[in-house]
């Protein structure tokens, strides 16, 4: 996620506005997502080196996906990441959107 551009926590709000409304009643409103990213739980998708997504799921209103990223400390942290295909009416319809994120694994460094 390049966070700041093209301003301030841009990164961060154009991944809350793609998780899914369930998802944003447990991790919101903004200010506390905000927060929650920037903790060192999730900072590490802030700005990261490198990501490999590798699909583990797939039908045709879930996926699931492990997510491996390289950090700027040059440390792996992998990631479950779960989308549903939203399907109510209004502009996010038929969009795939964040309905859960785990806890990340730390894999070690990369050097």
């Amino acid at each position: 996620m390049k966070n700041d551009n093209p301003y301030k926590d841009r990164g961060i709000i154009q991944t809350w506005e793609f998780a899914h409304p369930n998802n944003q009643k447990i991790t919101g409103p903004l200010e506390k997502f905000k927060n929650m990213i920037k903790t060192d739980s999730y900072s590490m998708l802030i700005n990261h080196s490198n990501h490999e997504i590798l699909e583990v799921y797939m039908s045709s209103k879930i996926a699931t996906f492990e997510v491996t990223v390289l950090d700027d400390e040059k440390k792996y942290y992998k990631f479950k990441w779960q989308v549903e295909k939203y399907d109510r009416e209004g502009q996010l319809k038929d969009c795939w959107l964040t309905t859960a994120v785990s806890q990340p694994i730390p894999l070690g460094s990369s050097i």
